[in-house]
Protein backbone atom coordinates (compact mmCIF):
# COMPACT_ATOMS: atom_id res chain seq x y z
CA UNK A 1 0.00 0.00 0.00
CA UNK A 2 2.84 2.40 0.77
CA UNK A 3 4.83 1.40 -2.40
CA UNK A 4 1.74 2.39 -4.35
CA UNK A 5 1.31 5.96 -2.34
CA UNK A 6 4.47 6.77 -2.56
CA UNK A 7 5.32 5.57 -5.70
CA UNK A 8 8.76 4.14 -5.16
CA UNK A 9 10.62 2.28 -7.30
CA UNK A 10 11.16 -0.83 -4.74
CA UNK A 11 10.48 -4.75 -5.50
CA UNK A 12 9.71 -6.80 -2.48
CA UNK A 13 10.59 -10.66 -1.90
CA UNK A 14 9.27 -13.00 0.63
CA UNK A 15 12.74 -15.09 1.47
CA UNK A 16 11.55 -16.16 4.38
CA UNK A 17 11.71 -19.85 3.65
CA UNK A 18 15.20 -19.16 2.40
CA UNK A 19 16.55 -18.61 6.09
CA UNK A 20 16.87 -20.79 9.01
CA UNK A 21 17.27 -19.63 12.50
CA UNK A 22 18.67 -20.81 15.50
CA UNK A 23 18.38 -19.51 19.74
CA UNK A 24 21.80 -19.65 21.63
CA UNK A 25 20.89 -19.05 25.44
CA UNK A 26 22.23 -19.44 28.21
CA UNK A 27 25.13 -18.85 30.83
CA UNK A 28 27.70 -20.62 28.46
CA UNK A 29 26.83 -19.08 25.04
CA UNK A 30 29.10 -16.49 24.85
CA UNK A 31 31.61 -18.94 25.13
CA UNK A 32 29.88 -21.62 23.06
CA UNK A 33 29.50 -18.29 20.11
CA UNK A 34 33.76 -17.36 20.69
CA UNK A 35 34.28 -21.01 19.56
CA UNK A 36 32.36 -20.81 16.59
CA UNK A 37 33.02 -17.22 15.57
CA UNK A 38 37.56 -18.57 17.27
CA UNK A 39 37.52 -14.87 18.19
CA UNK A 40 36.12 -13.32 21.40
CA UNK A 41 35.98 -9.64 20.71
CA UNK A 42 33.17 -10.03 18.13
CA UNK A 43 30.76 -11.83 21.21
CA UNK A 44 31.96 -8.27 23.32
CA UNK A 45 30.62 -6.66 20.63
CA UNK A 46 27.13 -8.23 20.32
CA UNK A 47 24.95 -6.76 23.43
CA UNK A 48 21.20 -6.79 23.01
CA UNK A 49 19.37 -5.42 20.05
CA UNK A 50 23.38 -5.47 18.20
CA UNK A 51 23.50 -7.14 14.76
CA UNK A 52 27.31 -8.45 12.97
CA UNK A 53 27.21 -10.35 9.89
CA UNK A 54 29.56 -12.89 10.27
CA UNK A 55 30.93 -16.36 9.28
CA UNK A 56 30.51 -19.57 11.09
CA UNK A 57 31.98 -22.65 9.02
CA UNK A 58 32.73 -20.89 5.97
CA UNK A 59 29.39 -19.92 5.75
CA UNK A 60 28.11 -16.09 6.05
CA UNK A 61 25.49 -16.41 9.15
CA UNK A 62 23.73 -12.77 10.66
CA UNK A 63 23.90 -12.82 14.55
CA UNK A 64 21.85 -10.86 16.66
CA UNK A 65 21.91 -10.02 20.65
CA UNK A 66 18.08 -11.23 21.30
CA UNK A 67 17.68 -11.83 25.35
CA UNK A 68 14.13 -13.21 24.77
CA UNK A 69 14.54 -16.53 26.83
CA UNK A 70 17.68 -15.32 28.97
CA UNK A 71 19.65 -11.97 29.15
CA UNK A 72 22.21 -13.72 27.39
CA UNK A 73 21.14 -15.08 24.31
CA UNK A 74 21.86 -14.88 20.33
CA UNK A 75 20.13 -15.90 17.50
CA UNK A 76 21.84 -17.14 14.49
CA UNK A 77 20.24 -16.36 11.14
CA UNK A 78 21.93 -18.22 8.12
CA UNK A 79 21.22 -19.75 4.41
CA UNK A 80 18.33 -22.85 5.30
CA UNK A 81 20.63 -25.17 2.49
CA UNK A 82 23.69 -24.86 5.54
CA UNK A 83 21.01 -25.32 8.57
CA UNK A 84 22.37 -28.92 9.61
CA UNK A 85 25.73 -27.60 8.72
CA UNK A 86 25.30 -24.53 11.40
CA UNK A 87 23.61 -26.96 14.07
CA UNK A 88 26.16 -29.75 14.28
CA UNK A 89 28.98 -26.67 14.57
CA UNK A 90 27.17 -25.65 17.48
CA UNK A 91 26.17 -29.10 19.14
CA UNK A 92 30.19 -29.81 18.84
CA UNK A 93 31.18 -26.67 19.94
CA UNK A 94 28.69 -26.60 23.22
CA UNK A 95 29.75 -30.18 24.19
CA UNK A 96 32.27 -28.69 26.59
CA UNK A 97 29.74 -26.61 28.00
CA UNK A 98 26.74 -29.39 28.13
CA UNK A 99 24.52 -27.72 25.50
CA UNK A 100 21.05 -29.07 25.09
CA UNK A 101 18.54 -28.85 22.51
CA UNK A 102 15.60 -27.07 23.95
CA UNK A 103 11.55 -26.23 21.71
CA UNK A 104 9.40 -23.90 21.44
CA UNK A 105 7.10 -25.31 24.41
CA UNK A 106 9.96 -24.49 26.16
CA UNK A 107 10.65 -21.62 25.11
CA UNK A 108 7.31 -19.81 25.80
CA UNK A 109 8.31 -20.98 29.36
CA UNK A 110 11.74 -19.67 29.45
CA UNK A 111 10.34 -16.20 27.94
CA UNK A 112 7.40 -15.90 30.34
CA UNK A 113 9.78 -16.46 33.08
CA UNK A 114 11.51 -13.61 31.77
CA UNK A 115 8.45 -11.60 31.38
CA UNK A 116 8.26 -11.16 27.86
CA UNK A 117 5.39 -10.18 25.76
CA UNK A 118 5.13 -12.81 22.66
CA UNK A 119 3.82 -10.90 19.68
CA UNK A 120 0.66 -12.31 18.08
CA UNK A 121 -0.14 -13.73 21.40
CA UNK A 122 -0.04 -11.57 24.14
CA UNK A 123 -1.36 -8.79 21.65
CA UNK A 124 -3.45 -9.28 18.50
CA UNK A 125 -4.21 -6.44 15.61
CA UNK A 126 -6.23 -4.42 17.93
CA UNK A 127 -3.45 -4.14 20.64
CA UNK A 128 -1.28 -0.60 20.71
CA UNK A 129 2.31 -0.16 22.22
CA UNK A 130 0.64 1.50 25.10
CA UNK A 131 -1.54 -0.84 26.48
CA UNK A 132 1.24 -3.86 25.96
CA UNK A 133 3.67 -1.39 27.84
CA UNK A 134 5.91 -1.74 24.52
CA UNK A 135 6.01 2.20 24.72
CA UNK A 136 9.67 2.47 25.64
CA UNK A 137 10.06 0.96 21.97
CA UNK A 138 8.54 4.59 20.01
CA UNK A 139 10.62 6.99 19.13
CA UNK A 140 7.93 9.19 18.58
CA UNK A 141 10.54 12.27 18.19
CA UNK A 142 11.34 11.03 14.52
CA UNK A 143 10.41 13.10 11.60
CA UNK A 144 7.94 10.62 10.31
CA UNK A 145 7.05 6.49 10.58
CA UNK A 146 4.38 5.04 9.54
CA UNK A 147 1.51 5.07 12.35
CA UNK A 148 3.04 7.76 14.20
CA UNK A 149 0.04 10.36 13.58
CA UNK A 150 -2.18 7.49 14.70
CA UNK A 151 -0.26 6.52 17.99
CA UNK A 152 -0.01 10.23 18.78
CA UNK A 153 -3.96 10.78 18.44
CA UNK A 154 -3.83 6.57 20.82
CA UNK A 155 -1.61 8.16 23.61
CA UNK A 156 -4.29 11.23 23.82
CA UNK A 157 -6.87 9.31 24.90
CA UNK A 158 -7.86 7.04 28.39
CA UNK A 159 -6.63 3.12 28.07
CA UNK A 160 -8.80 1.03 28.99
CA UNK A 161 -6.16 -1.96 29.36
CA UNK A 162 -3.24 -2.61 30.53
CA UNK A 163 -0.95 -5.98 30.36
CA UNK A 164 0.41 -6.75 33.66
CA UNK A 165 2.11 -9.98 34.89
CA UNK A 166 0.75 -11.80 37.62
CA UNK A 167 1.40 -14.92 39.68
CA UNK A 168 -0.83 -17.12 41.50
CA UNK A 169 -1.31 -18.49 45.31
CA UNK A 170 0.98 -21.24 45.56
CA UNK A 171 -2.06 -23.29 47.61
CA UNK A 172 -3.98 -23.02 44.63
CA UNK A 173 -6.77 -25.22 45.09
CA UNK A 174 -9.50 -23.66 42.57
CA UNK A 175 -9.41 -24.68 38.92
CA UNK A 176 -6.28 -23.46 37.08
CA UNK A 177 -7.39 -20.85 34.74
CA UNK A 178 -6.30 -20.91 30.86
CA UNK A 179 -5.21 -18.37 28.56
CA UNK A 180 -8.31 -16.58 27.74
CA UNK A 181 -10.29 -16.93 30.86
CA UNK A 182 -12.25 -13.56 31.85
CA UNK A 183 -10.98 -11.41 34.84
CA UNK A 184 -14.09 -10.06 36.33
CA UNK A 185 -14.27 -7.23 38.71
CA UNK A 186 -17.85 -6.80 40.13
CA UNK A 187 -19.31 -8.62 37.28
CA UNK A 188 -17.86 -6.98 34.32
CA UNK A 189 -15.60 -7.86 32.27
CA UNK A 190 -12.17 -5.98 32.60
CA UNK A 191 -9.97 -8.28 30.53
CA UNK A 192 -8.48 -11.47 30.39
CA UNK A 193 -5.53 -14.32 30.46
CA UNK A 194 -2.93 -14.18 27.59
CA UNK A 195 -0.60 -16.68 28.88
CA UNK A 196 0.16 -18.75 32.10
CA UNK A 197 2.13 -21.55 32.51
CA UNK A 198 3.61 -23.18 35.87
CA UNK A 199 7.37 -22.12 36.22
CA UNK A 200 9.23 -24.80 37.05
CA UNK A 201 11.94 -22.70 38.31
CA UNK A 202 9.84 -20.62 40.83
CA UNK A 203 7.44 -23.87 41.42
CA UNK A 204 4.52 -21.05 40.68
CA UNK A 205 1.85 -20.35 38.25
CA UNK A 206 2.84 -17.26 36.25
CA UNK A 207 1.26 -15.00 33.40
CA UNK A 208 0.57 -12.28 31.44
CA UNK A 209 -3.14 -10.62 31.15
CA UNK A 210 -5.06 -7.72 30.32
CA UNK A 211 -6.54 -5.89 33.01
CA UNK A 212 -8.20 -2.46 33.69
CA UNK A 213 -5.84 0.30 34.86
CA UNK A 214 -6.94 0.69 37.98
CA UNK A 215 -5.82 -2.86 38.41
CA UNK A 216 -2.69 -2.64 37.49
CA UNK A 217 -0.40 -1.68 39.98
CA UNK A 218 2.10 -4.05 41.45
CA UNK A 219 0.97 -5.88 44.54
CA UNK A 220 -2.72 -5.42 43.62
CA UNK A 221 -5.14 -8.54 43.48
CA UNK A 222 -7.31 -9.08 40.59
CA UNK A 223 -9.83 -12.09 40.02
CA UNK A 224 -9.98 -15.04 37.19
CA UNK A 225 -12.74 -16.67 35.99
CA UNK A 226 -11.94 -20.50 35.43
CA UNK A 227 -14.08 -22.52 33.21
CA UNK A 228 -15.79 -24.06 35.70
CA UNK A 229 -16.88 -20.72 37.16
CA UNK A 230 -14.72 -20.96 40.08
CA UNK A 231 -13.13 -17.29 40.76
CA UNK A 232 -9.19 -17.56 41.10
CA UNK A 233 -6.84 -14.80 42.96
CA UNK A 234 -4.25 -13.59 40.82
CA UNK A 235 -1.25 -10.91 42.62
CA UNK A 236 0.11 -8.29 39.56
CA UNK A 237 4.30 -8.27 40.23
CA UNK A 238 7.17 -7.23 38.97
CA UNK A 239 9.03 -8.86 35.73
CA UNK A 240 10.76 -10.46 35.20
CA UNK A 241 9.67 -13.44 37.47
CA UNK A 242 12.78 -15.00 36.67
CA UNK A 243 16.35 -13.40 36.60
CA UNK A 244 17.93 -15.42 34.06
CA UNK A 245 21.66 -14.49 33.81
CA UNK A 246 23.76 -16.63 35.82
CA UNK A 247 21.89 -19.91 35.64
Amino acid sequence: RNLQIWQLEVTLVNVTSSFAAFNLAGKNAVAILSKLLKNDTHTQSLQLGKVLALKIADTDVRIIGVGFVSKTAYEIHLPVKQASTIWQAIIDAGKSEQIRCFGTEAQRVLRLEMGHALIGHDTDGLTNPYEAGLQWALKMEKPFFVGQRSLKIINQKTANKKLVAFVLDKNLHEQRPQECNLVIDNNEITGRITSIAFSPTIQQIIGLAYVHPNQSAIGNTFYIRTDNGSMVRATVVKTPFVERSEE
